[in-house]
């Protein structure tokens, strides 16, 4: 069985390139054309997706690791609870888990910043460079377009984050994470057509 990053790479490859397929699809149809795949841009999206995915699989690895999204009861309360709670405790291991806030908030924050700002700035660049843009148009792209697509992001975005870390289990939050990617890429795919 592949590691947990294989599998979200291999997961972000599938979904970049139908991301585009489906993309294509729209676009045609809005613009009452034959579809035409453009075969370059599938690649183009699946690449985009093993190149970007193993650097945010360990950005998220590391704010869990930082800010577990769950804490346990026992360790919160221990010094709160009866002598027999913290015996029940210890035969058991834990009184059970809860959600922390304060780290789910503090994992949003920098997910919502830190995270967004490089995702785009890679985006840009690695789009820039696989179209064979030159440094000078790709520096241009960014100045133009870097902050409206931050903002757009944040239409999207943290509702799929908060949804992730308050109600997805850590070891689904990629998947969760990649299908939310297919339709965001959808969107990315439609608004970098040109």
């Amino acid at each position: 069985m592949p590691s947990p990053i294989v599998t979200a790479t291999m997961q972000a490859i599938v979904f970049g390139a139908s991301s585009s397929i489906l993309a294509q699809g729209f676009a045609a149809y809005n613009q009452q054309e034959f579809f035409n795949l453009d075969q370059i841009d599938v690649f183009r999206f699946s690449i985009l997706g093993i190149l970007t995915t193993p650097p945010n699989f360990k950005w998220q690895e590391f704010l869990e690791r930082q800010f577990p999204s769950m804490k346990s009861i026992a360790a919160q309360s221990h010094s709160k609870a009866t002598d027999d709670e913290k015996n029940v405790a210890g035969k058991m291991g834990s009184l059970g888990a809860r959600l922390s806030v304060r780290n789910t908030v503090a994992k949003f924050f920098l997910d919502q910043t830190i995270g967004c700002w490089l995702n785009t700035l890679a985006f840009l660049l690695l789009l820039g460079f696989s179209k064979g843009k030159s440094l000078t148009h790709i520096e241009e792209q960014i100045r133009n377009d870097y902050w409206s697509m931050v903002f757009s992001s944040y239409k999207f975005w943290p509702l799929v984050t908060l949804t992730n870390l308050i109600l997805i289990p850590v070891g689904q939050r990629i998947l969760v994470g990649n299908i939310a990617g297919l339709l965001w890429g959808i969107y990315v795919n439609l608004i970098t057509a040109g």
